[in-house]
């Protein structure tokens, strides 16, 4: 469960990443449609960008800061509480 957690966060963080590369904003279409993927339209995280992003990994070192942030962020917050729902009044939601 650890693991899965910090690993879902870091692939969060490499989307965010993605914004910051150097890769070009796609140009604007006046058919919207014809700019989607077929594989899933609405998928930011493709499986070519996250081979990308981890042999990135491997020579960046502000990505390594990025996600070893982002990991040790992720342990921490298994180890908080959990949240808890209380009614005060016992009268609303």
């Amino acid at each position: 469960m650890r693991i899965s957690v910090s690993v879902a966060v870091g692939v969060a963080l490499l989307v965010f990443v993605r914004a910051a590369s150097s890769h070009a904003a796609p140009e604007l279409s006046r058919d919207p449609l014809k700019t989607l993927k077929k594989a899933h339209p609405r998928l930011l995280m493709t499986d070519e960008r996250l081979d990308e992003l981890k042999k990135l990994h491997k020579t960046d070192p502000l990505l390594q800061h990025y996600v070893a942030d982002v990991l040790k962020a992720a342990d921490q917050d298994l180890t908080a509480p959990l949240l808890k729902y209380e009614i005060p009044d016992g009268l609303r939601l």
